[in-house]
């Protein structure tokens, strides 16, 4: 109708409220805010200088923080969609694949900045679909470890690490061998081990993804070396001086 789409969706009912999770960006913790969603179906008119592309037909779901002032930075989301979203329920489920973006993001960064995907020198496509698997295993294991230690931080680190894994990083961060007979420590306590072997200095944001990734890569070569000298993985005393 030659309207503008965010005046449009503003003036549509609300369908639903729903409490979102905004995580921690720079300089401003995570949050829970709750949300007025309105959906409708709208068509879009191609560009003035593209007028032959003729128009499109989607789906438009409009989130914004509800009872906010429309010039602070709150939370306000235009989602387009082609996936038919002809319910309510149609419409929050958007929202929920939506906030799936940033896991897949950080499962990215992991794979750019940790494992360094974009440097690799392979010469064959099989090669790079081999290399590729392999690294997301590792990304999504960086990614899980770093979630989990936000999301549940008082839990035993054992749900995660093997007992030798825990044990090795608690003796080389303590700097002693009796340290390990304790406890496993909580994740939130073994998800800053591991950064500190891989360059973290405690600040108050947690460890980023690639100097977690460095201290995942160095724990698997310790927790190897004493797998190796206590025979088994669940051995608990090292033969002789060790």
């Amino acid at each position: 109708g030659g309207k503008k789409l965010w005046k449009v969706m503003a003036q549509k009912p609300v369908e639903a409220e729903l409490e979102v999770h905004v995580p921690a960006r720079k300089n401003q913790p995570g949050r829970d805010v709750v949300v007025e969603l309105r959906s409708s179906k709208v068509e879009l008119v191609p560009p003035k200088h593209k007028k032959d592309m003729g128009t499109v037909q989607m789906w438009a779901v409009y989130v914004v923080e509800k009872d906010s002032d429309p010039e602070s930075d709150r939370l306000e989301w235009m989602l387009l969609t082609t996936e038919p979203t002809e319910t309510t329920d149609d419409a929050i489920t958007r929202v929920e694949q939506y906030r799936g973006r940033w896991g897949i993001e950080r499962d990215h960064r992991c794979l750019k900045s940790g494992c360094r995907m974009e440097d690799r020198q392979l010469q064959s496509g099989e090669g790079l679909q081999t290399c590729l698997a392999m690294d997301m295993i590792v990304a999504f294991r960086i990614y899980r470890l770093t979630m989990l230690g936000r999301e549940v931080p008082d839990m035993s680190c054992d749900v995660y690490f093997s007992e030798c894994e825990w044990k090795a990083l608690v003796t080389y961060v303590e700097k002693d061998p009796e340290a390990a007979e304790g406890p496993p420590p909580t994740l939130q306590e073994a998800v800053e081990m591991v950064g500190l072997m891989g360059g973290y200095r405690k600040r108050k944001r947690p460890p980023g993804d690639q100097t977690m990734w460095r201290g995942i890569q160095r724990l698997a070569d310790m927790a190897e070396f004493r797998r190796i000298v206590y025979n088994n993985e669940d051995a608990t005393k090292p033969p002789g001086p060790l």
